[in-house]
């Protein structure tokens, strides 16, 4: 159900530069979009605006979202003249971040009606932050369901530890991607960058980029809620070896440009290096057991 807006919740100084902005990339996402965008109209922070850039959608995704912006000044929209994809989406989303703070949020998702309040308060609180994130609740395309949470960065000052705990990813590695970030970020030119294998796992040189520019803070509660389907960015990767390895690729790119003195890029473009070589290594073993398999089959037929 839409809620309608009540502008005395919010004072004209605060509409006029919001605390967050929310950056949605949408793309045929009709069957979700109004659940996404309904868990934004519920946050007990008010002090928002959310800006959805329509990617040329073939549904009626740019309807709905007329719909909110037509009840709800804080919403924005924006119209491709092409489509972009979701890198370029998001890009675009970027450049029209001017506030304190803004955030990433995929089309089909939900937040808890605490998220915003929670995460802007432990940025706040954490000067030396750059970006916080709560546990998440993740739907898979089957139904079922799972409770992750990302630990490994937070506590962490030093940033060249950050980089390279953040190589060795751990679980939920890209929860952190989801989280709240200080817009810095974006008017320096933070973006996400393709891989040579396109879309594929860019939010992983994204996520380590962060590393290096600063603090982590996880936020202990189950506030955002992740939906897999199949009609998902993620969802069309494939996470095949060349994926990842074009992926590492980048992320050597994005540590050769990051803020790192040039001992410390050294240290992590060699453990970049390392990993693309054990993915090539892997990659020839198992071609070679594939081989030596089918052999066998033949000599046994």
């Amino acid at each position: 159900m839409l809620i309608r807006f009540d502008p005395l919740m919010t004072s004209s100084e605060e509409m006029n530069t919001p605390t967050v902005s929310i950056l949605i990339a949408v793309y045929n996402s009709e069957p979700y979009l109004g659940r996404t965008l309904d868990s934004i109209l519920a946050q007990t922070l008010k002090d928002f605006r959310c800006i959805l850039s329509d990617d040329c959608s073939m549904d009626r995704s740019l309807e709905i979202c007329e719909r909110y912006s037509e009840s709800d000044p804080r919403f924005r929209i924006l119209r491709n003249s092409e489509n972009l994809g979701w890198i370029g989406n998001v890009n675009r989303l970027l450049d029209q971040v001017d506030n304190e703070f803004f955030m990433i949020m995929p089309h089909d998702d939900v937040l808890a009606p605490l998220y915003l309040e929670r995460l802007v308060e432990a940025l706040k609180t954490n000067p030396e932050a750059i970006v916080s994130f709560s546990d998440v609740e993740y739907f898979y395309a089957d139904g079922t369901r799972s409770l992750m949470a990302y630990n490994m960065l937070t506590d962490i000052g030093s940033a060249k530890k950050r980089s390279i705990t953040m190589l060795r990813k751990g679980e939920h590695w890209w929860i952190p991607y989801r989280g709240i970030l200080r817009s810095e970020l974006a008017k320096n030119e933070f973006r996400l960058l393709p891989t040579l294998a396109g879309n594929a796992i860019a939010d992983l040189p994204w996520v380590l980029d962060l590393a290096m520019r600063g603090e982590f803070v996880r936020h202990p509660e189950f506030l955002y809620t992740k939906h897999v389907y199949k009609e998902g960015v993620s969802s069309l990767w494939t996470y095949s070896r060349w994926e990842h390895i074009a992926s590492l690729l980048s992320c050597m790119r994005v540590v050769t440009e990051g803020p790192l003195s040039f001992i410390d890029k050294c240290h992590l473009v060699v453990l970049l290096q390392l990993k693309v070589v054990s993915q090539i290594w892997y990659g020839i073993k198992q071609t070679f057991q594939e081989s030596d398999s089918r052999s066998v089959q033949g000599r046994n037929q």
